[in-house]
């Protein structure tokens, strides 16, 4: 067999998404030579077609309220690295400024802290103009980068340590050694195949509201040399998205979804059933969208929705890109033309609205086989709409198990030496709710990078 070619380095890094780079550009300011693999063509991952909005919880009691049985130790450790974090971002050349969510109509239903990255003239983000600055950063001092180049297995040495990786490039297989790794390929939200595990039978039919170069052949590698996993595996970070005809694309991933924009509107399944409290955060109601069936969900609202000046600019911009609205000036009708276009179930459909504006009049949301927390309002002023839409997926919970300082752990939650894990390829940080993922990229990458160096720079 002939000898792989084989690169030496202090630091390896899988992945350059911001985790990744943060990861990188961290190990190199500590003294640590840096090798980078990017699977994709460029480097920024999803990070550099996101909204380029880092936010997260102002602390940790903030962070707990919607992470239900989160590990407070990981909690903290976001918290307080994030604002050194962004501090060093900075430092980077990299622009932030703050940010408040007001304007889109939702807030956090906690203390945050939020900055926009690379706010254009038009006040959009420009976040690839960001990861482009890191990736220079960490070419300008010595680092090699790699495009194109996926991880495939970690190599161990006798005692069991990470001791780098193979690796499969454009032309050929290669081995980097490194007494260091950092596994950062942002999750595995793009291999069809881990989605249908972890999601159900329906997760084909998922919208993928990322770059599609993630796809968890890093969490497999290290599963294969002994990592533990943490979940939950079955959530995700994404929101509703119109379903086709609507064209949704990279450039509009950020903007075109429903994620509760009308709050007076009912969400039903094919079978004319609501499936999920409609007062929840679309992140979480989302959850339950590919346990549908055909995972298809149905959002009908009235004109008093419609007229508010969120649910039109919101309207606005889902029209833009070919969404199929139907309108009616009844009920019965808006039921009839979703029977006839979409094949939802009349009758229960009609059976549903009646229930729902019953218990919304007699304003009990207990009349309601799922209560309605909070906007219980009836779905009375005509005309009425409804908008077809499916799950839209932009990053995996489920990943690796780690510690507090991103090393990652085996099944009996022992360090598996030489190996870290940041941003999404690492589990169990968020279990039910979302406090941001750039932020989490962007601490975790931080902590992964000092420790790593450290590793790396230290005699065994």
């Amino acid at each position: 067999m002939t000898d792989l070619p084989t690169l030496e380095t202090d630091v390896l890094v899988c992945g350059a998404g911001i985790a990744g780079l943060t990861a990188a550009r961290t190990a190199q300011e500590a003294g640590a030579r840096v090798v980078v693999l990017e699977k994709g063509p460029e480097t920024g991952g999803s990070s550099a077609v996101s909204a380029g909005i880092v936010w997260t919880a102002r602390d940790l009691a903030g962070w707990l309220s919607v992470q239900p049985g989160g590990d407070p130790t990981l909690g903290k450790a976001l918290v307080t690295t994030y604002p050194e974090a962004i501090q060093w971002l900075r430092t980077q050349d990299v622009r932030l400024d703050p940010f408040e969510f007001g304007e889109s109509g939702w807030n956090p239903p906690f203390p945050y802290v939020a900055f926009q990255l690379e706010r254009r003239d038009d006040g959009r983000s420009n976040p690839r103009a960001g990861m482009d600055r890191l990736t220079a950063n960490i070419a300008g001092a010595g680092g090699r980068i790699f495009t194109e180049t996926a991880i495939r297995t970690f190599l161990q040495d006798a005692a069991g340590h990470v001791v780098g990786a193979e690796a499969q490039g454009p032309n050929n297989r290669l081995r980097i050694n490194a007494r260091a790794t950092v596994m950062a390929t942002g999750g595995f939200q793009g291999s069809p195949e881990l989605r249908a595990r972890y999601f159900g039978p329906n997760s084909d039919r998922m919208i993928l509201r990322a770059n599609p170069y993630s796809t968890g052949e890093a969490f497999q590698a290290a599963l294969a040399v002994g990592a533990g996993s943490a979940g939950p595996f079955g959530r995700f970070y994404g929101h509703r998205v119109v379903a086709p005809p609507a064209v949704v694309d990279f450039p509009s991933f950020p903007r075109v979804h429903l994620g509760g924009a009308l709050p007076g509107a009912i969400l039903v399944n094919l079978r004319g059933e609501r499936y999920v409290d409609e007062s929840e955060s679309d992140e979480v109601s989302v959850h339950a969208l590919p346990h549908q069936p055909e995972a298809l969900g149905f959002m009908i609202y009235s004109e008093t929705d419609a007229a508010t000046q969120i649910g039109s600019a919101a309207l606005e911009t889902v029209r833009s890109v070919g969404t199929e609205i139907l309108e009616a000036p009844a009920l019965d009708s808006l039921a009839q033309q979703m029977s006839t276009t979409w094949g939802v179930a009349r009758a229960p459909l009609l059976a549903s609205l009646a229930a729902y504006n019953a218990a919304a009049d007699a304003r009990d949301p207990t009349m309601l086989p799922i209560p309605r927390t909070s906007d219980l309002h009836p779905l009375e002023q005509p005309p009425f709409y409804a908008i077809r839409f499916l799950p839209g997926i932009t990053v995996t919970y489920g990943g690796v198990r780690i510690d507090a300082l991103t090393q990652v752990l085996d099944s009996t939650g022992r360090p598996l030496g030489g190996l870290y894990a940041a941003g999404a390829d690492a589990g169990g940080i968020y279990t039910r709710g979302y406090t941001g993922g750039l932020s989490m990229a962007l601490a975790f990458g931080r902590i992964a990078g000092r420790q790593a160096a450290a590793s790396a720079l230290s005699p065994y």
